[in-house]
């Protein structure tokens, strides 16, 4: 298969809310997306998606952005199950790191939970480095976040 992105659309977002409940199956609510696309001039929201599918219409990932105070912080990023280990999180990374670059940003940041080993390695690959921690950050589990900082060059 072969993926592509493209900014999140409207009717994209019971997908998205799917795919949040898929990664993310202790969360009590799903990201409001419509909210997010209609009302957040701050946000960005990316979609991967199969480029083999006609319509452009099935999507496999998501990721969501907020831009503030010259940074991109990412919100969420999360893949369907069944389409992990196809490069669609390094896919949608990429997709953000050069949506943070064109928007100005000097960085990309991100919390990721201390035992995700999987995204961290993502995440350092991509030239990431741990800046701190935030404590009891997921609310369902009591995990530690670890925040994540990539400086860009805007070259």
């Amino acid at each position: 298969m072969s993926y592509m992105t493209r900014p999140m659309q409207l009717d994209d977002v019971p997908q998205a809310v799917q795919i949040d409940k898929e990664c993310f199956p202790l969360n009590k609510q799903p990201m409001a997306y419509k909210n997010e696309l209609l009302y957040n001039l701050s946000a960005r929201y990316i979609v991967a998606y199969d480029d083999a599918d006609s319509d452009k219409s099935s999507i496999s990932g998501v990721l969501g952005l907020w831009f503030m105070a010259g940074e991109a912080h990412v919100m969420t990023i999360g893949v369907r199950v069944n389409h992990r280990r196809q490069g669609l999180g390094q896919l949608l990374l990429t997709a953000a790191i050069e949506l943070a670059r064109s928007c100005s940003a000097f960085a990309i940041t991100l919390e990721v939970g201390r035992t995700n080993r999987e995204a961290i390695s993502l995440y350092i690959k991509n030239g990431f480095t741990e800046r701190g921690a935030r404590k009891n950050y997921y609310e369902e589990t009591g995990e530690d976040a670890v925040i994540m900082t990539r400086e860009l060059d805007n070259l």
